[in-house]
């Protein structure tokens, strides 16, 4: 307001370029995150961790684009209070981007969330990231995980992406 006073049809201007400025920024990150993990230059920062407010914060996160699609979200942990040595910052990323994906795809009404079972004689957590979704074909397994891919041009369309997610 260095120049004066702005209007509301203004400030929803800046306000939509701020967001898409942040949302360049977080997608730049990824696109660095994922090109030192390819490279193996991400080092780990592995710490002990509990899952259970890994998993809730990152379900906080996605409240509102839930919210927006009437989504249900659930999270069920079994036992509850697990603690694992993971380096939380990539799997905030990794749930973020998840999550993302499953609320993206997942209809208006529908629901997605997070399940993890303690797995004791493999000395491993299961965290499954479930959702409602549109589903994915068993022969398109496979390259669901190939840098910048998206199954269908027509879907992406209709779902904005850049196939970095999974």
């Amino acid at each position: 307001e260095d120049y004066g006073r702005l209007d509301d049809v203004q400030e929803g201007a800046l306000a939509g370029i701020r967001r898409t400025g942040m949302r360049l920024n977080e997608l730049v990150t990824d696109v660095l995150d994922y090109s030192r993990l390819q490279s193996g230059k991400y080092d780990l920062h592995k710490e002990l961790c509990f899952i259970d407010i890994l998993c809730a914060t990152a379900l906080q996160k996605m409240e509102v684009p839930a919210a927006r699609k009437k989504q249900k979200m659930d999270y069920f942990a079994q036992p509850e209070g697990l603690t694992c040595l993971t380096d939380p910052e990539m799997l905030a990323v990794i749930l973020k981007h998840l999550l993302g994906n499953a609320s993206k795809f997942t209809p208006e009404d529908g629901g997605f969330g997070i399940r993890v079972m303690d797995m004791p004689e493999q000395r491993a957590i299961s965290l499954t990231v479930w959702d409602m979704g549109i589903g994915i074909a068993r022969t398109d397994f496979e390259r669901i995980f190939e840098p910048f891919v998206q199954l269908d041009a027509r879907l992406a369309r209709r779902y904005e992406g850049t196939g970095l997610g999974l």
